[in-house]
């Protein structure tokens, strides 16, 4: 089995300060108040049953929002450049390695974007309406403002983003500029 040679990889994380800090501090003072809310009403009722329910709801808002932090704490942006073209991953959401060939590239270019009003923030984004799939496109992104902007033969629109853009630069010049036909060193 032949292996392919990497041209171009990054990794990025999707760490916004949300998830970092925000999102376990509410998390905290959330459970704390509802423990004490639980304390208060078995101290009054004085009965396990008819504290129960709140109990049970609480594990299961407990459990529900720590699979939600760790989805977000393990998002990351994998991009690759091989001979053939740009290959994307953006686990866990996305099961499935997304391809871009290198002949379906028409152009692209460095640009820098913002992120919340081109495509509603950081992530696997098809922005809304079909008037504004064909202004932005589709984007791969996972932080920061600097990406490469894709145009396909058919017109679609795809932003990658990075972190490293001059490398991601050469890396596309050097499949769009190489015969196609060339076997690898």
């Amino acid at each position: 089995m032949e292996t392919k040679k990497v041209i171009f990889t990054e990794e990025q994380r999707y760490r916004p300060i949300r998830v970092r800090v925000v999102l376990p501090v509410v998390l905290s003072v959330t459970f704390v108040a509802y423990a004490l809310g639980i304390s208060q009403e078995y101290k009054h009722n004085g009965s396990f049953n008819e504290t129960l329910p709140l109990i049970l709801t609480g594990v299961g808002f407990l459990v529900f929002t720590i699979v939600i932090m760790t989805v977000l704490y393990r998002m990351k942006l994998i991009t690759l450049i091989y001979k053939d073209g740009i290959y994307l991953r953006y686990p866990p959401l996305l099961a499935r390695e997304r391809i871009i060939p290198a002949e379906s590239i028409q152009s692209f270019e460095k640009r820098e974007y913002r992120p919340r009003f081109e495509y509603g923030g950081h992530g696997y984004r098809v922005r809304g309406r079909a008037l504004r799939k064909r202004k932005y496109g589709i984007s791969f992104t996972a932080s920061g403002n600097t990406g490469i902007q894709l145009v396909l033969n058919d017109g679609k629109k795809i932003l990658i983003g990075t972190q490293r853009p001059e490398a991601f630069l050469h890396g596309l010049n050097t499949i769009l500029d190489s015969p196609k036909d060339q076997e690898e060193s």
